[in-house]
C-alpha cells in the first residue's frame, strides 16, 4: 500500500475515495477515475468495472456483518471503508482486518490509527473477490 493523499476536498465531489482506492493498489492517482464526478447509477458500475479491471469482483458492501473481514476479501489484508466524517458525511480510508485505520487520504490523517468498529463510526467496508482464471488457481494478474 502506497499512501497517496486527496487532491480535492468537498463534501460531494471531493476525491478520498479515488486516493484511497489508489493507494490500495499501488496506483498514482491519476490511473484511479474520479468516481463521484459519475451519477450515483454510474458511479457504481465504474467502481465495479475498476475493480474488475484490477483482478477483483465487487462482492458488495459489509456492515455489520465482520464474518467478511478476512483476507479472502481483502487486497492483501486492507479493506477500502467508508466512516462518519461529519453530519451527513462520508469519508474514505483503508482499514485493517481489525477496523484499525492504516490509511487516511486527508493529509490531516484524523482517522489514521482509529479502530472504527470501536468508535462506531464504520458505515461500511468493501468486499472484493479475487478473480480466478478458469481452470486454474492464478488470479487474472
Amino acid at each position: 500500500m502506497t499512501p497517496i493523499f486527496q487532491k480535492i476536498y468537498h463534501p460531494v465531489k471531493g476525491d478520498c475515495l479515488r486516493t484511497a482506492i489508489a493507494s490500495l493498489f499501488d496506483l498514482e492517482h491519476e490511473q484511479v477515475p474520479h468516481f463521484r464526478l459519475f451519477s450515483k447509477d454510474q458511479e457504481r458500475y465504474v467502481l465495479s468495472g475498476f475493480y474488475w479491471a484490477m483482478g477483483y469482483d465487487w462482492i458488495k458492501c459489509g456492515y455489520p456483518d465482520k464474518e467478511y473481514l478476512s483476507y479472502d476479501h481483502s487486497v492483501n489484508g486492507l479493506f477500502e471503508a467508508s466512516v462518519k466524517s461529519g453530519k451527513d458525511l462520508a469519508h474514505a480510508v483503508l482499514i485493517d482486518m481489525d477496523g484499525i485505520v492504516i490509511h487516511d487520504p486527508d493529509k490531516s490523517q484524523r482517522f489514521k490509527g482509529v479502530n472504527v468498529f470501536e468508535s462506531n463510526i464504520i458505515i461500511w467496508w468493501t468486499i472484493l473477490n479475487k478473480i480466478m482464471i478458469p481452470d486454474s488457481n492464478q488470479p487474472i494478474r
